[in-house]
């Protein structure tokens, strides 16, 4: 267990993006389900891959790691064959869990699936309920979740309010069965440009979904065909928080392996800081930002939850007023984030309010320094990194090694932009 030690730091530089999560975990799902093998470059290291690859390995899937200068930059995934029973942690990885449950029943696999930290008090049960109707049974203990019985085609009802994961873990196993299936959402999906990543990698893998006015249609009976190689983009879900760097004073950050044409939602963020006022460059595959304006926005983030903490940070040292609607599903992440952004926002001095589903700030001219928490919660601790550099003082972040789940680099990329911080381990000093 480590602290960090933000300091107000003069940022000029470039680095790459790390790789997208998101696109992770959907390759290596659909590779695992392949009968060849399907090589996937820029993999990552973050601890929810490690997640993934480790249910998949248990679950039906063979897959070997390729060291690249003493990095575990690419992987091998191939379908090997469904076990009959199998037992795998999904650590703290809410999309492992809700992903590969309806994988695992599609497969008619007994398997038990162990939950770490956070990942226990992750809603699930709407989704169960719907499984259960399907044919899959479920034993809950404070620890596990074991899952049983065959899965099976038909209409399913989902409630995607809470997450568009429930849907996308949907459409990796309803094209194994053998009947055509339906999938109906009540509303618009939240987080739903996700859902059409999902349905753009499953195309790649040759797997056809048609959209329909309801939700989405699945043929059954489908076989997914491997493209031999596919490489996973650069995430803008974990590049946000460095990229809004080039918004504070006469800052400059580049960013290179960001593509201009991602389907990742969290591309929005470059609309996001205009909106605040940065100048913002957009190439290829590179996004430059500098300062101009830093002004007061409103701005809607239920389909792009992972940009609230940022955004309640931008605002808080914004010239006017922000209002930021949208968040009620922060609280079912890996920390209740609207909650404890605001919470950590006013002990730096920021005039900042939560009320439902809406965050209100009042820009002041400065944060001060002071002592936050980060709950354990990687999006939060970036978003405090952030904070910090609108602060007149080091601000100290408590439990600062949650940054493993998805970005293990962003100590490292923050430091080769200038900016200065301490690793502190509690009770025996710096890193």
């Amino acid at each position: 267990m480590f602290d960090i030690i933000a300091k107000k730091s003069v940022i000029d530089g470039s680095f790459y993006a790390p790789p997208s999560k998101s696109e992770a975990h959907r390759a290596l799902i659909c590779a695992s389900l392949c009968d060849d093998a399907t090589r996937i470059s820029n993999i990552g290291t973050s601890d929810d891959i490690k997640a993934t690859k480790s249910v998949l390995c248990a679950l039906c899937a063979k897959i070997t790691e390729a060291d690249e200068n003493g990095e575990n930059k690419s992987v091998t995934a191939v379908f090997c064959r469904a076990q009959k029973k199998g037992r795998a942690s999904a650590c703290e990885s809410a999309s492992t869990l809700r992903f590969l449950i309806p994988v695992a029943a599609a497969l008619g696999s007994e398997f038990e699936f162990l939950l770490e930290g956070s990942l226990k008090k992750r809603p699930l049960d709407n989704y169960l309920c719907e499984l259960h109707r399907h044919g899959v049974s479920f034993a809950r203990s404070e620890n596990s979740l074991s899952v049983s019985g065959k899965l099976c085609s038909g209409i399913y009802n989902i409630d995607s309010e809470i997450s568009s994961q429930y849907v996308s873990g949907l459409l990796f196993a309803l094209p194994l069965l053998s009947g055509d299936s339906e999938i109906h959402t009540a509303k618009t999906a939240n987080s739903s440009p996700y859902i059409d990543m999902t349905v753009d990698i499953l195309g790649k893998f040759g797997i056809v979904i048609e959209k329909t006015d309801h939700g989405y249609f699945i043929k059954g009976d489908q076989k997914y065909k491997s493209p031999n190689t596919i490489s996973v983009g650069g995430d803008y879900s974990g590049s946000t928080n460095l990229l809004s760097l080039g918004i504070v004073d006469d800052n400059r950050v580049t960013c290179k392996g960001l593509f201009k044409n991602s389907l990742q939602g969290d591309i929005a963020v470059l609309d996001v800081l205009r909106k605040f006022g940065a100048s913002v460059s957009v190439f290829e595959d590179t996004i430059e930002v500098c300062p101009h304006l830093h002004r007061g926005i409103d701005i809607d983030v239920s389909k792009t939850p992972d940009l609230a903490m940022l955004c309640a940070v931008l605002a808080a040292t914004a010239e006017g007023k922000s209002r930021i609607v949208g968040t009620k599903r922060l609280k079912y992440k890996e920390s209740d984030r609207a909650k404890n952004i605001v919470d950590m926002l006013k002990l730096l001095g920021a005039d900042i309010t939560l009320c439902g589903d809406e965050i209100d700030v009042c820009g002041v001219p400065k944060l001060h320094g002071g002592c936050v928490d980060s709950f354990g919660d990687h999006r939060l601790l970036m978003a405090l990194v952030v904070a910090s550099q609108f602060a007149d003082g080091d601000v100290t972040i408590k439990n600062g090694d949650c940054i493993t789940k998805s970005y293990p680099d962003f100590l490292c990329d923050f430091s080769s932009l200038g900016g200065d911080f301490l690793a502190i381990k509690r009770n025996e000093g710096t890193v």
